[in-house]
């Protein structure tokens, strides 16, 4: 996953990376990111699933810790002691790249999905869940930059519990993180994507005890045939409760650690 790694730059290199994203799948739904909440929208899984052979959908998967309402970037890491190592020649200090250098892991807390379908015919997505792949106690410590909160995505909310012996995924309305107003009602499944009209779902993620590995899955029905999108198609999602230590930017870690 470490190619996936983009350099947290300024914030009109994020602001333009999501408008073209936004262009890419045929409306600007990201866009409706507030300028703040942009800055802390992780790039750490950027990218387009790979879709196997005869998946119907093309989904492009984004990820943050925090909220929906406050999302940010974190990373976990063995220790901030860990830092103090020799750095790649290939990271800048203080990058992300710097941190998964030295064994930094994305946090994640909110998973944004914007699905399509290339095809001609229009695909019934009838449901999604998250599987759990492994549980461990928390151990090393979170490194995240601090919370900037800021509007919603026009998008479909959804609660995702994985505390629950049977994680629960469930429709939850869309809230203003600066007023805390309900700016969206919750829709559950189906919904129907085509090329043209594609959908965007964000999962917030709920407080969590222990290190957790886990996935989505989207399940749809293409002309008569179902199944499901694993996502991300490589790799998983690592969701912690490990101490955190916040920073306004990563190369502060070091100041204390």
């Amino acid at each position: 996953m470490a190619e996936g790694y983009r350099r947290y730059g300024v914030v009109g290199a994020v602001v333009a990376s999501l408008l073209l994203v936004g262009a890419a799948v045929g409306r600007g739904a990201l866009d409706a990111i507030s300028d703040k909440a942009r800055q802390a929208v992780t790039s750490t899984l950027n990218q387009p699933s790979h879709a196997p052979s005869g998946d119907p959908l093309r989904i492009t998967v984004r990820t943050a810790a925090g909220s929906v309402e406050c999302p940010r970037t974190s990373f976990l890491l063995p220790s901030l002691a860990a830092l103090r190592g020799t750095p790649s020649l290939s990271s800048e200090y203080g990058s992300e790249e710097w941190l998964v250098a030295h064994g930094g892991v994305p946090v994640v807390g909110v998973v944004y999905l914007t699905v399509q379908t290339p095809s001609a015919s229009a695909v019934l997505l009838t449901g999604m869940r998250a599987v759990v792949d492994r549980r461990e106690p928390a151990s090393g410590v979170r490194a995240g930059l601090t919370s900037q909160c800021g509007g919603e995505v026009d998008s479909r909310y959804f609660a995702v519990d994985l505390q629950a012996a049977s994680p629960r995924v469930a429709a939850r309305p869309g809230i203003d993180g600066y007023t805390g107003t309900t700016t969206a009602p919750a829709v559950t499944f189906p919904f129907t994507v085509s090329a043209n009209d594609p959908e965007v779902f964000v999962a917030n993620v709920g407080d969590v005890t222990g290190d957790l590995t886990w996935h989505l899955e989207v399940d749809w029905v293409a002309d008569g045939r179902p199944g499901h999108s694993r996502l991300p198609d490589r790799g998983a999602f690592r969701t912690s409760s490990a101490p955190e230590k916040k920073v306004e930017r990563f190369g502060q870690l070091l100041d204390e650690g």
